[in-house]
C-alpha cells in the first residue's frame, strides 16, 4: 500500500519550500526596486498584492527600466497620487493613468530581450491566480541586466585604459631601437665600406711605361 501520510508530508514540504522561495524572490525584488528609485511604501517582506499594488500604475516600473537603460521609455505619465502608498483595498486607478506606462514598460522590456508578463497580470484578479510570479521573474531580469551592464562598461573602460599604457609602451621601445642603430649611421657604414673597397682598386692601377711614351711622342710629332 501507499503510505499517504508520507506523500502528503512531502507534498506539504514542496509546497512549503516554494512559498518560501517565492517570499524570498519578492524580497530580493522589492529590495531592488527601493534602491533605483527610493521607498515603495510597502513592508520588507511585501505579500503579492503589496508588490502588484505599487506596481499596477506602471510608474515605478517605467522609472526603474529608464534608469538602468535611459530613455527605454521616452514618455512617463505621472499620476499625481503615485507620491502615496496605494493600498490594495483602494479606489482602481482610472485605465488611462496607468495602462499607458504598463504598455511601455512591456514594450521596452521586448526590446531588450528581458522576459516580461502580461498587463492583466497586475490586475486584481491576476493576483488570486498566481501570476505576479512572472512580474517578480521580470524585475529581477531587470537587475540582472544592470548587472551585466555594469560589468561590460568597466570591461570597457580597463580596455580603454590599457590601450594608450600599451601604444606607449610600444613607442619607447620603437624609440630605443632607433636610438640603438640609427638610420644614417648604417647608410653610413655601408658608404665606407663600399668606398675601403673601390680605392684601393683605382690607387694600385698603373699605366705601362710603353703607352705612355708612345702618347708622348705622338704628342711631339
Amino acid at each position: 500500500m501507499v503510505d499517504c501520510s508520507r506523500n502528503g508530508g512531502h507534498d506539504f514540504n514542496m509546497a512549503s519550500r516554494k512559498a518560501e522561495e517565492a517570499t524570498w524572490r519578492r524580497y530580493e525584488a522589492s529590495q531592488w526596486l527601493e534602491s533605483q528609485v527610493g521607498p515603495l511604501g510597502i513592508s520588507n517582506q511585501p505579500t503579492e498584492k503589496e508588490l502588484v499594488s505599487c506596481l499596477r500604475n506602471g510608474l515605478v516600473l517605467c522609472n526603474v527600466i529608464n534608469k538602468i537603460h535611459p530613455g527605454a521609455v521616452p514618455k512617463v505619465v505621472d499620476i499625481p497620487v503615485a507620491s502615496q502608498p496605494l493600498t490594495w483595498d483602494s479606489q482602481p486607478l482610472p485605465a488611462y493613468q496607468y495602462f499607458e506606462n504598463v504598455r511601455n514598460f512591456l514594450v521596452a522590456t521586448e526590446e531588450l530581450k528581458i522576459p516580461a508578463f502580461e498587463a492583466s497580470d497586475l490586475e486584481r484578479d491576476s493576483v488570486d491566480m498566481g501570476s505576479v510570479s512572472k512580474v517578480v521573474e521580470c524585475i529581477l531580469s531587470l537587475k540582472s541586466f544592470q548587472e551585466s551592464k555594469q560589468i561590460n562598461n568597466q570591461n570597457e573602460s580597463n580596455k580603454q585604459i590599457k590601450s594608450p599604457l600599451h601604444m606607449q609602451s610600444a613607442s619607447i621601445m620603437h624609440s630605443k631601437a632607433t636610438t640603438a642603430y640609427p638610420s644614417d649611421a648604417c647608410r653610413s657604414l655601408d658608404l665606407s665600406a663600399t668606398l675601403e673597397k673601390t680605392v684601393p682598386i683605382e690607387s694600385n692601377f698603373q699605366q705601362p711605361e710603353g703607352l705612355i711614351s708612345q702618347s708622348c711622342l705622338f704628342m711631339f710629332i
